[in-house]
């Protein structure tokens, strides 16, 4: 009997150690598991941590939010939180985004991850600097590219100089690589890159010129301007053009995203029929952009195509068009009227969003809308007989009845040395070269007085 009490004791004793240890592996993996993508700070940096085993793991780093860099710095190669000491590992995305005071930054032979964008907005950020026996990343004169030279990761947005000659082994320019150098006015790209897009290049102010290689067989460059070889695509105009006007080869079909974005100077643009695709944000912030006639050939306008052009007053959508998309318009702050062409079945959130539209006209049935297309309260006018309209208002707009359209109607006489148009049916514009039409400023409602030029010629049109 009282060895039967002895071995129940063992068992339970046997049964009980288990269970410690079973909830101990428990605990232990459930606190390992919870600590990552855990962050913690130092008197500089916040780190996340990636990994953790015993007293050693690897975290990515970035700048605090109440501690921004300054200055020369230097990311350590580990760092210690508690009893556990972490290899710094990781760039952030982001990282070090807007360190506006930012000049020197040296990066540690652990690192073996840059995000994107690790370093947008460091506009005083002269020198990146990286450990000799780093085996992922080097530079050179002060320029972050992989160790094999192959791929250029950062282009410090305050080094001093106006002209950057890539070097003949990149084949890859990473986005973000250029962004805000406000002191470049020429780049040189090699024969080598066969991957560029205007997400790489953005937002440098000063930039006039993009040479390409003669030797590349993806990309070419014409008067500055970036294009694919076979010049179908136009990549990037330099944001530092100073030109006002600017037309686009007929051998253009495509126009990439953002390739006009911030290019305040112009203030006319002409699109030749043969462009069939306008990608998003393609004229995004041409705040100088009065006025603009999209080709018949297009027949969606795609995101923010034209958001920010807080210049333009007059927009021409030919009736090929049968979709607007997001925010294409939205914050047109001098656009007051449109037309819709009767072929627009659906109109995207916010796509005339913070623009001040008075009357918005109608061609066709009732489009598909999206929410605060209008945000200014428009009166939105249709053809009596349209289909899906509603009044007095229809989804919350107000709406009336739009009548027969007035015939167009110009004529003109000479008295006095002065030139007498009369029109009716739509707005006066005026051209040097039958090409770029732009509205008639000071013509009062059906008619327009202006002296005979001495020189030149200058046509006129009514167009609605």
């Amino acid at each position: 009997m009282e060895k039967k009490i002895v071995q129940r004791s063992q068992n339970a004793l046997k049964w009980g150690l288990m269970t410690v240890i079973a909830s101990a592996f428990l605990l232990s993996a459930n606190q390992s598991g919870a600590a990552m993508g855990d962050s913690f700070t130092d008197a500089n940096f916040k780190y996340t941590i990636l990994t953790e085993e015993g007293t050693a793991g690897t975290v990515s780093v970035a700048k605090q939010s109440t501690a921004i860099p300054s200055g020369a710095v230097a990311i350590p190669d580990s760092v210690t939180n508690g009893s556990i000491t972490y290899s710094v590992t990781g760039i952030e995305y982001n990282a070090f985004s807007n360190c506006s005071g930012l000049t020197d930054i040296t990066i540690p032979d652990s690192v073996v991850s840059i995000e994107i964008y690790a370093f947008r907005d460091c506009t005083s950020l002269k020198i990146i600097e990286v450990s000799q026996a780093n085996i992922t990343y080097t530079a050179e004169n002060g320029v972050l590219f992989t160790e094999d030279m192959t791929s250029l990761l950062c282009y410090p947005a305050g080094k001093e100089g106006e002209e950057y000659v890539i070097p003949e082994s990149v084949t890859i320019i990473a986005s973000g690589a250029f962004y805000s150098c406000s002191n470049l006015t020429r780049i040189v790209i090699p024969a080598g890159v066969n991957d560029i897009s205007a997400s790489k290049i953005l937002g440098c102010s000063n930039l006039t010129d993009i040479e390409v290689s003669q030797e590349n067989k993806d990309y070419t460059s014409i008067d500055g301007v970036l294009f694919t070889e076979n010049k179908a695509s136009l990549v990037l105009y330099p944001t530092g053009k100073k030109s006002e006007m600017y037309t686009i080869p007929s051998s253009v079909t495509n126009i990439r995203f953002y390739a006009f974005d911030g290019c305040s100077h112009l203030a006319n643009i002409v699109i030749p029929n043969s462009v069939n695709e306008i990608e998003m944000g393609g004229f995004r912030y041409c705040t100088s952009l009065t006025n603009i006639v999209i080709p018949d050939s297009i027949t969606y306008i795609d995101w923010a195509v034209f958001e920010y052009c807080t210049s333009l007053t007059n927009v021409t959508i030919p009736d090929s068009v049968t979709e607007i998309d997001w925010s294409a318009f939205r914050n047109c702050e001098s656009l007051t009227k449109i037309t819709i062409p009767e072929n627009v079945k659906e109109i995207s959130d916010s796509a005339f969003s913070q623009t001040p539209l008075s009357k918005v006209y109608f061609k066709g049935d009732a489009p598909e809308v999206g929410v605060e297309v209008f945000t200014s309260d428009p009166i939105l006018y249709y053809i009596e007989g349209a289909s899906g309209w509603t009044s007095p208002t229809w989804n919350g707009y107000r709406t009336e009845i739009w009548g027969p359209e007035e015939p167009l109607a110009l004529s003109f006489e000479v008295k006095e040395g002065k030139l007498i148009l009369t029109y009716s049916g739509g707005s006066l514009q005026a051209s040097s070269d039958l090409i770029l039409w732009n509205p008639v400023e000071g013509a009062l409602e059906g008619k327009y007085e202006v002296d005979l030029p001495a020189t030149g010629k200058l046509f006129y049109r009514v167009a609605q």
